[in-house]
């Protein structure tokens, strides 16, 4: 969903927009919508096909934040992990 709307909608939000109540899975760190299950308190806003700001209410119990994270690193398809590797190489050969 996010990529989808990386690669779609983003370039369309020229006037200053606020992108609001984003999914729980692509937020891990952030505090569940008081009153919408399955959302976040998350709030992004663009201007001229670029984001400008990104804030969230953070999350604060650790159980709720580490089932979230180990969900999402499940998730990741095989070509992070490579990416992730080959740059953590990357970095250890520069030292």
């Amino acid at each position: 969903m996010n990529i989808v709307f990386e690669e779609r909608c983003e370039k369309l939000l020229i006037q200053p927009t606020f992108v609001t109540e984003h999914p729980v899975e692509i937020s891990p760190l952030a505090k569940p919508h008081r009153s919408k299950p399955g959302l976040v308190e998350r709030f992004e806003m663009f201007m001229v096909a670029r984001e400008h700001a990104n804030a969230f209410s953070e999350l604060t119990d650790p159980i709720d934040q580490r089932s979230r994270l180990v969900a999402q690193v499940a998730t990741l398809p095989h070509h992070y992990w490579v990416t992730a590797l080959k740059l953590s190489t990357l970095c250890v050969d520069d030292f």
